[in-house]
């Protein structure tokens, strides 16, 4: 099960979202699960191929899947090997 924004709470056997029920820990955790997805997309969007248009004249899809591959790839690499994400259930 994923952990999703409220606009999927219409998909409760594959997203669970924040709501009413939740005791306070869940309600801690989804939100720092929901942070730390937020700074892996930050680390995405320092690329240049996220956020500028893309020029290409052939297969510009196919290009831009393997661009932000590459991309994705990096953060990976880096996240492994020195700038690791803040720890999901540091001080719980």
């Amino acid at each position: 099960m994923a952990l999703a924004d409220k606009i999927y709470n219409g998909h409760p056997n594959e997203c669970s979202t924040f709501n009413a029920v939740d005791n306070k820990a869940v309600k801690i955790f989804k939100s720092r699960t929901q942070m730390r997805h937020e700074q892996f997309n930050g680390m995405v969007k320092e690329y240049a191929v996220t956020w500028k248009p893309f020029r290409s004249t052939t297969n510009k899809i196919e290009k831009h899947k393997s661009c932000f591959e590459a991309v994705t790839v990096i953060c990976q690499y880096k996240l492994e090997h020195g700038e690791p994400l803040f720890d999901l259930l540091a001080g719980l």
